[in-house]
């Protein structure tokens, strides 16, 4: 972005000219400084809009459980009065505390399988669909 002049209300950016003179503005931006803020602001928040769904898609904290833990049973429902179900067993030689995580909705709560004990949750399948097991 170019201002053409001191005293001009005009902005250049590539080959367009704007006028601002006819633009009702606010008093932050009467200032080409301020004007060039609120540019550079905008850009900030839609760069950081955009890349936000981009970020948050795994969480740093999560971690999968070990694969000594196994789905055994995963059903999943249809349409909007269906129910999904996952049932996971503990192959491991430790307690393992894990949860189910669906997406489009509140994942499971944490819960604690001994060695050989299996259990799981069944739920509203619409929205939310079983996704993952990660470590508590």
């Amino acid at each position: 972005m170019r201002i053409l002049s001191d005293s001009s209300d005009q902005y250049q950016q590539g080959e367009q000219t704007v006028n601002l003179t006819n633009l009702r503005v606010s008093e932050t931006m009467t200032t080409k400084k301020g004007f060039a803020k609120f540019i550079y602001l905008t850009a900030a928040v839609a760069t950081a809009a955009v890349s936000l769904p981009i970020m948050t898609a795994v969480p740093a904290s999560a971690a999968l459980a070990p694969r000594c833990v196994k789905v055994v049973e995963h059903v999943e429902g249809s349409g909007i009065t269906g129910r999904d179900k996952v049932i996971l067993r503990n192959d491991c030689r430790t307690t393992q505390r894990v949860k189910i995580i669906t997406a489009f909705g509140r994942d499971m709560p944490c819960m604690s399988l001994v060695p050989s004990q299996t259990d799981g949750y069944t739920w509203p399948a619409h929205p939310r669909q079983f996704d993952r097991v990660d470590k508590c």
